[in-house]
């Protein structure tokens, strides 16, 4: 499948040496604030991006590779090209109208959207937060210093050398990442490069991992004269409209919505876990695991910490396992400093029951036993959308429609 129809989803990265800084550092708040209200203030721009994405964990190493032409003007045009090896894709973006060409697919789609929302479209996975991120500078979206902890300006660098152009450096720290920008030093402060390290999110993780995005830019163009008819998006002959409803009615998880099927394990540790106990009562979280997944080893710290934020409100978590031995299980769980309480799927019965032939597998049940959420695997936003999921629940609004 194209992978710009689902996510547009990529990996990869490449750091060049850096020199040291040559002049004093200043606010580097005020830099990099500047720096976005220059973009922002442009009455068009274009520029070329190449954005790489790094990933290693248990031995293993991937990349790749998406490169992007970007067009803006005004507050709200847009026009983008991305595109992979495989693949490729259109953006649009007007006062009116958001579209999205699959060009590979032949086939377009109507999004409706704002033009930092389009923007953010442009990768999936963990190449969506570079995608994210990108978007909040472009737009001056103050949303992006109110994330960072703190910030560091590391003065003037030459990343490509002696006698290349001097580049401002800052640095900015965030709970969940660490972001290294590059600015172009003067009166037209543009945007150089970024890198978005992720890797402080394996901590916890036997054995470590990194993950990283880089974003490089070339070819800024301000005031680049470009006509109204670069935003507007008219089907060519033979491009057919992709239903994104239909698309997203394929992919909900067949659990949600449904009565959550019977459950009573026992625990580890001693007592049961029967569901329906919790009915009327509970907001109870199911994540399903094994000790050999690494993905739940990544997962699950971050399930605890979101679930334990909304233990007085009714939320209940229990970690479900097909029946490893409980030393090994305990290992596991202390090597991750981890605190949950597990129930033993002996037969592997709920496992079937709840899909999880894949894993991490994880069903939130709200108070009146219907499946509020299902899914597997872990993104990067997944703290956010476990949140999200939880106080839907606990709101009782629709597992259908969300409201």
């Amino acid at each position: 499948m194209n992978v710009f129809r689902v996510s547009l989803v990529l990996v990869l990265l490449a750091f060049a040496p850096l020199s040291h800084a040559q002049q004093a550092p200043s606010d580097a708040s005020a830099v990099l604030s500047a720096a976005m209200n220059h973009v922002k203030g442009l009455s068009s721009v274009s520029v070329d991006i190449v954005m790489r994405q790094h990933m290693q964990m248990q031995g293993r190493d991937s990349r790749a590779e998406l490169t992007a032409s970007l067009v803006l003007r005004g507050t709200s045009d847009l026009y983008a090209h991305v595109k992979n090896p495989s693949s490729e894709a259109e953006f649009y973006a007007n006062a009116n109208k958001q579209m999205i060409h699959l060009v590979s697919e032949k086939q377009y789609a109507e999004k409706p959207s704002t033009r930092q929302g389009l923007i953010a479209l442009m990768g999936g996975g963990i190449i969506n937060m570079g995608a994210l991120w990108m978007g909040k500078f472009l737009e001056a979206d103050p949303s992006l210093m109110a994330m960072a902890t703190a910030t560091e300006d590391k003065g003037l660098e030459q990343p490509g050398g002696e006698g290349t152009p001097k580049q401002r450096h800052i640095l900015i720290t965030t709970a969940k990442f660490d972001a290294d920008v590059w600015l172009a030093d003067g009166a037209a402060p543009l945007m150089q490069r970024f890198v978005l390290d992720f890797s402080k999110g394996f901590s916890k993780t036997p054995g470590g991992g990194k993950a990283t995005v880089e974003f490089t830019f070339a070819n800024w163009q301000p005031g680049v004269s470009v006509t109204d008819d670069r935003f507007v998006f008219t089907p060519p002959e033979g491009v057919t409209l992709f239903d994104l409803k239909a698309a997203a009615e394929e992919q909900k998880d067949p659990l949600v919505g449904k009565p959550a099927p019977a459950l009573t394990l026992d625990l580890m540790d001693g007592g049961t876990l029967d569901l329906a106990s919790h009915k009327g009562k509970n907001v109870v979280i199911l994540d399903f695991f094994a000790t050999w997944c690494r993905p739940c080893r990544m997962s699950m710290p971050t399930v605890v910490e979101v679930a334990k934020r909304y233990a007085d409100k009714g939320v209940v978590l229990y970690a479900v396992n097909s029946g490893e031995e409980p030393a090994l299980i305990k290992s596991f769980l202390s090597d991750a400093g981890i605190t949950i309480a597990v129930a033993i799927d002996k037969s592997r019965r709920a496992a079937s029951d709840y899909q999880a032939s894949s894993i991490p597998r994880m069903a939130i049940i709200g108070k009146d036993g219907v499946v509020y959420a299902a899914h597997r695997g872990v993104g990067p936003n997944f703290a956010e959308e476990l949140t999200a999921e939880i106080e839907g629940a606990l709101a009782g609004k629709s597992p259908e429609t969300g409201k």
